[in-house]
């Protein structure tokens, strides 16, 4: 757990060096080292990305899983890289992707590479590799789409897609720029009806949405209840609430912004999924965005001082971390490296 605490508040401090290069530079580069060269023994899914490896080493791709990520395996194979090796090294190539990004688009790099590390795209990327990988393709393609490049974020979402098929869910945020969030009781009311969707929407409507992925929701196991839809519940408040709290003290020209935009939809869409265990999975490809919304709400921060909306969002996040790390969420502790002892 020490390591993780480490890097979090190395990453609070840094976020006063705003938009200095070095600094993301070298912390994306920490963050890398950190998911590349964790154990077998960290995270869920990591043994069966052992697994997946050796028989790319032994076989050739047959196949499974996605052609991206089933590519890259055999060619890291034949480049004699052993699994850890392999690891660090898709590691490596997804935190440039995310330094290029917040190069290119955010207001704050410091910021936005906080939030990343913050929500639970670090600890997942420990666990389901393959998608997070993903997601961060589509932040790339977000970037494109938000400078009205459509074609090259089609493009992104296809080659996201290589890597886990879900990212195809992406592709309706091709209209995104048609919302209009300007009316403070429709955007509330909006936010309101989703979270009482979430709640009430039966399994079997989920399952008949899902398509190919149904299959993921037939066990009873996957839909949330208990302490579990409890929890749901807080974390769809919390964030439903965050998100009304910048929305209302921010100015209409955020109202308009592409990655704002993004992030009303990624709230609304955390809300109608409560009540799923893998609907973190249709969160990631949207929450992304928080990346670049979260330090813009900052910046255009009118009725409360951009002091107090900063404040408020990294006491957000700090919040949810240590809550999903107390948890051990996606089975990261105890962390151990090849690498850092």
């Amino acid at each position: 757990m020490f390591i993780f605490v480490v890097v979090f508040f190395l990453l609070a401090f840094g976020i006063r060096f705003g938009k200095n290069k070095y600094w993301l530079f070298v912390c994306t580069l920490i963050m890398a080292i950190l998911i590349g060269t964790r154990a077998i023994s960290v995270g869920t899914d990591t043994k069966s990305y052992l697994t997946m490896y050796e028989s790319a080493m032994l076989f050739g791709y047959q196949g499974y899983p996605e052609p991206g990520y089933g590519m890259a395996q055999v060619f890291f194979c034949n480049m004699g890289f052993d699994f850890t090796m392999f690891q660090t090294a898709m590691s490596i190539v997804m935190c440039l992707m995310l330094y290029m990004v917040i190069r290119r688009v955010s207001s704050n790099y410091a910021f936005s590479l906080f939030v990343f590390y913050a929500l639970y795209f670090v600890m997942y990327s420990m666990n389901v590799f393959r998608q997070v990988f993903a997601v961060v393709i589509l932040l790339c393609a977000y970037s494109y789409l938000f400078k009205g490049k459509k074609i090259y974020f089609v493009i992104g979402v296809i080659i996201a897609s290589l890597f886990h098929m879900i990212s195809v869910i992406a592709l309706p945020t091709l209209f995104i720029n048609r919302l209009r969030i300007r009316k403070t009781y429709i955007v509330i009311s909006v936010i309101c009806f989703s979270f009482i969707l979430g709640i009430v929407l039966s399994p079997q409507l989920y399952t008949s949405l899902a398509g190919g992925y149904a299959h993921y929701l037939i066990n009873a196991d996957s839909m949330r209840s208990g302490n579990r839809l409890l929890l749901s519940i807080a974390l769809s408040t919390f964030w439903s609430a965050l998100f009304i709290i910048c929305f209302l003290s921010t100015n209409y020209r955020l109202r308009e912004n592409f990655w704002f935009k993004m992030y009303f939809i990624a709230t609304v869409a955390n809300n109608i999924c409560l009540r799923m265990e893998l609907g973190i999975r249709i969160m990631w490809i949207l929450s992304i965005c928080e990346v670049i919304a979260l330090p813009l709400c900052v910046k255009y921060s009118r009725k409360i001082s951009k002091t107090s909306m900063s404040g408020i969002i990294i006491s957000a996040l700090t919040i949810f971390f240590f809550t999903m790390l107390l948890t051990n969420s996606a089975d990261v502790l105890p962390y151990e490296s090849k690498i850092l002892k």
